[in-house]
């Protein structure tokens, strides 16, 4: 639905990135394929920077585990590979500006995950998590961010020399 829906809004041709992950592949490839058919699209392309964030549950198993659930959350290991929100932020704004900043009439399409989207549309309407930030902003953009992000759904940022302007939300019903 996300990919017609794109497809029906697209003003110019989309240059699609995506993270690495393979759910995300496999979402920028449907995109692409269905683009492809109004020839509306160039390759699929992967940025590294649009990965989730990492975080210290990792490799849990999908259904509720108390007990590794607990093991893990009292391993400092993991913990030490909780990347900062900060990081974050800062990753998905280089992603999103590097993308805007072609000199092309491409238009990008970034295929990402929940926290680094709610992150990136809080870096552009709030700037970068500081002292000054609210904390809930600086630690848990949930608290914070009222707008959704569901599975499929589309984020619009509209930018203009890197400043919003407006951003819109879809998500398919």
């Amino acid at each position: 639905m996300a990919a017609e829906r794109l497809a029906g809004v697209a003003a110019a041709p989309l240059r699609i990135r995506s993270s690495p992950l393979e759910r995300a592949r496999e979402t920028a490839d449907i995109i692409s394929a269905t683009l492809q058919q109004q020839g509306n699209v160039a390759p699929v392309s992967v940025d590294e920077r649009l990965i989730e964030a990492g975080s210290w549950k990792e490799g849990l198993p999908r259904r509720f585990a108390p007990r590794a659930v607990l093991r893990r959350l009292l391993e400092p290991q993991a913990r030490a590979r909780q990347e900062a929100l900060p990081a974050v932020a800062r990753r998905l704004r280089e992603a999103v500006m590097d993308a805007i900043q072609r000199p092309d009439a491409v238009e990008p399409a970034l295929v990402s995950h929940q926290v680094p989207i709610w992150l990136a549309r809080l870096v552009f309407e709030h700037g970068f998590p500081g002292p000054e930030t609210p904390l809930r902003v600086r630690v848990w953009p949930w608290l914070s961010f009222r707008e959704a992000c569901s599975y499929g759904s589309i984020t619009t940022l509209d930018l203009v020399d890197g400043e919003l302007v407006g951003a819109r939300y879809w998500a398919p019903t």
